[in-house]
């Protein structure tokens, strides 16, 4: 399946793609000339917004706190698959988990020299996704570690298919950031491992945009998704409405009208029902 590489940079709106060549390399581009577009999807100049907004999902902002969820857990109604890493420590693991959008869930990729990004915890922004001991081989586990700028900490974003993208040592792009054995809805490992296009590869990238508090006894609605009391769900949505069951009584999320993805926490015991709100675009 080609890929795309993709610029860090959001202009007029809508994330930018590298795509034409240029004499010199755009902030967070790799030379052109190390990679083929001969049979990349390349939008023309007049590309409308509509052209442009299928890439929502598949490039992250540059400095924007940003849930990465996994194609291989995304699915609907359920927690899904995000980005994770221990809440405390120096150096932490790096793993799949279900999605709460904690700080230790949230990522910003910032452009590094020479192109491409480094990836730092929210919870943390001094701990950088790194590979441990500089080892680039199938199965070595990631890590949060002290940035240091290294070449094992800086990474590419290759737009996959415009609802997604694989995420890439940027001096080994024969390796991708992969979830160990492809597992969906527990807790996983991820690692480095041979790029060959499956899901448990692919990644969608989510903008942080604030968070809201709403009160129910039973469960609330979002569109056809119900979420109970004590439980925790991720999904897609249209709009911000809810609908509480115990009462019929109609709400809505107080986030942005850009609001298309929802983390949704209830904690055991409580009536409240703890809303983070994110848009891919």
């Amino acid at each position: 399946m080609p890929t795309t590489m993709i610029d860090p940079i959001h202009a007029h709106g809508l994330r930018r793609l590298c795509l034409s060549l240029v004499l010199v390399a755009p902030l967070g581009c790799e030379d052109p000339s190390e990679f083929d577009l001969e049979d990349e999807g390349e939008l023309p100049d007049d590309a409308d917004e509509e052209e442009l907004v299928e890439l929502r999902w598949s490039t992250p902002l540059s400095n924007v706190p940003t849930l990465v969820t996994s194609m291989n857990a995304d699915y609907q109604g359920f927690n899904g698959g995000c980005w994770d890493t221990a809440p405390n420590g120096n150096v932490r693991p790096f793993q799949q988990y279900p999605c709460h959008a904690e700080d230790n869930q949230l990522w910003y990729f910032r452009s590094a020299p020479g192109g491409g990004f480094t990836i730092h915890s929210k919870d943390d922004d001094d701990l950088c996704l790194d590979v441990p001991s500089n080892n680039f081989s199938a199965g070595q586990d990631l890590q949060m570690y002290p940035c240091h700028g290294g070449a094992n900490q800086i990474w590419s974003v290759f737009v996959r298919d415009g609802q997604s993208a694989t995420i890439r040592p940027r001096n080994h792009n024969d390796l991708c950031v992969d979830v160990e054995w492809g597992v969906v809805t527990n807790q996983s490992p991820i690692q480095l491992y041979p790029c060959h296009g499956g899901s448990n590869q692919a990644w969608r990238f989510h903008d942080y945009l604030g968070s809201d508090n709403l009160s129910c006894d039973l469960s609330i609605k979002f569109g056809s998704y119900p979420v109970f009391a004590g439980t925790r769900r991720s999904f897609r949505v249209s709009n911000r409405n809810t609908l509480c069951s115990a009462d019929l009584h109609p709400d809505t999320v107080s986030c942005s009208d850009s609001t298309d993805w929802l983390v949704v926490d209830s904690p055991w015991g409580s009536d409240d029902f703890h809303v983070r709100c994110f848009s891919a675009g």
